[in-house]
C-alpha cells in the first residue's frame, strides 16, 4: 500500500519513461480488479515534455478517471491521448450517470476544480460535457511550445 500511495504522489514512470507509459501503467495498475472496462488509446509520438507538463496531464487524467470510479457508476471507460506539434490533447469518457449542466457550470468538486486549475494554468482549453444518464466527457487541450519538447522517449 505504500509504494500505491509514492506512486500516486509521483509516479517513476513519468520521471523514467515520459507520459504515455505511465499513463498506461495507472491505467493497468488501476483496473486490475477489473470491475470497469477501461480503453486507453494513444495518438501521436511519444515524446518528452517539461516535467511541469508531463506531470499535470498526468493527474488531469489521473483525477478525471478517480472521479468515474467515485461518481459516475460507469461500466466503460475510454482514454484518449493525443500528441501533436503544438498541443497534446486527453480526452476521458465513460457510460456512467453523469450530471446536468448546471453543475457541469459550477465544477464545484475538488477534482474537477482541480482539472481546471492545472489546465488553466498551462494556459490550455478545458471543455466538460455531461448529462443526467449519459456520462460524461472531459476534454482537455495544453498548447506545447517547440522549446517544452525533449524528443522521442
Amino acid at each position: 500500500s505504500l509504494r500505491k500511495v509514492i506512486f500516486s504522489l509521483r509516479p517513476l514512470d513519468l520521471d523514467d519513461l515520459g507520459l504515455v507509459p505511465a499513463v498506461k501503467r495507472f491505467l493497468n495498475e488501476f483496473n486490475k480488479d477489473g470491475n470497469l472496462i477501461v480503453e486507453f488509446r494513444f495518438f501521436g509520438r511519444e515524446q518528452r515534455y517539461k516535467s511541469v507538463i508531463e506531470v499535470a496531464v498526468f493527474r488531469i487524467i489521473q483525477e478525471a478517471v478517480n472521479n468515474v470510479v467515485k461518481h459516475a457508476k460507469a461500466s466503460t471507460l475510454e482514454i484518449v491521448l493525443e500528441t501533436q506539434k503544438t498541443v497534446i490533447a486527453a480526452s476521458i469518457r465513460d457510460d456512467g450517470v453523469g450530471f446536468g449542466t448546471e453543475m457541469v457550470e459550477k465544477a464545484g468538486g475538488f477534482g474537477l476544480q482541480g482539472i481546471k486549475e492545472r489546465t488553466a494554468l498551462l494556459g490550455g482549453d478545458i471543455r466538460i460535457s455531461s448529462l443526467p444518464g449519459r456520462g460524461t466527457e472531459i476534454t482537455v487541450k495544453i498548447p506545447v511550445q517547440e522549446g517544452e519538447i525533449y524528443g522521442v522517449s
